[in-house]
């Protein structure tokens, strides 16, 4: 089986194809402009005729059987989770969505963020940031 590519740093979209087949999807990802960077699927016929077609890793599992972390490990992938403030202004967001959002990921939410949400306390943080 080839190895998956293990620089992420193209600017194409990346994409894994779960119950990829014989892979229509991921050759109608390709011709879209993706980066398709592994394929999964557990019928080893399928899995047989996707080698034959694609240069990437297939893999013949039982999804059920794996992690996030190991499709991500086998694509060649790390985990990392997005900077958006280098895309979006904060007063975009409804602060309290991205806490609970921030908590579910299980990130750190400082104490005075956490329950109920009071403008003062962001907006001295944000005026503390600006002048640093």
């Amino acid at each position: 089986m080839p190895k998956a590519k293990t620089d992420d740093t193209s600017t194409a979209f990346t994409a894994v194809d779960l119950f990829c087949g014989a892979g229509g999807f991921s050759l109608g990802l390709e011709r879209a402009g993706f980066d398709v960077r592994l394929a999964v699927d557990s019928w080893q016929l399928a899995v047989d005729s996707y080698e034959k077609n694609f240069k990437h890793p297939v893999l013949c599992r039982d999804l059920a059987s794996m992690t996030g972390r190991e499709l991500l490990r086998a694509a060649g992938l790390r985990r990392r989770a997005p900077s958006l403030h280098d895309v979006f202004h904060y007063r975009n967001f409804d602060v309290s969505s991205l806490r609970m959002a921030a908590e579910l990921a299980g990130l750190e939410v400082p104490e005075w963020k956490r329950g109920l949400h009071r403008a003062l306390p962001d907006l001295e943080d944000s005026e503390a940031q600006s002048l640093s």
